[in-house]
């Protein structure tokens, strides 16, 4: 609850003052300090996120096929019915994300760097959960 007042802090300074900066190099993740830093490493954390969601479910898909390979219609329908969850849970991580962003103006920084950051904290924990099916 602490980290999401801390981001909702920082998106009302990016609202509040607009600031805008250009970063040559990576910016510090660590302790971003602008609103420009606080936006590119939103962007950030939601690729690594969506990064360990692609590796997790890969994961999963692995797994399915060595538990289930001598049963090809099992193997098959697991497959199938994995994918469709995969992809409701997408469209619901999406659709809260922007519930979330809904007090800030849609298509500013701002409002991107809250979906970023709810999307990214949705992922991490999806992904912990697809590694634990099937172990």
């Amino acid at each position: 609850m602490k980290q999401r007042s801390v981001v909702l802090a920082a998106l009302v300074g990016i609202v509040a003052f607009g600031t805008e900066t250009s970063f040559a190099a990576e910016p510090d993740c660590a302790k971003p300090s602008l609103s420009q830093e606080i936006y590119e490493c939103s962007k950030i954390k939601r690729t690594e996120a969506d990064t360990m969601l692609n590796e997790a479910y890969k994961r999963l898909s692995d797994r399915i096929h060595t538990q289930y390979k001598s049963n090809n219609n099992l193997e098959k329908t697991l497959r199938n019915d994995v994918i469709q969850a995969q992809n409701a849970w997408t469209r619901l991580r999406d659709a809260d994300c922007k519930v979330e962003a809904f007090v800030v103006e849609t298509g500013s920084q701002a409002f991107e760097t809250t979906v970023n950051h709810c999307a990214a904290e949705k992922s991490f924990s999806r992904s912990t959960y697809l590694d634990q099916l099937f172990e």
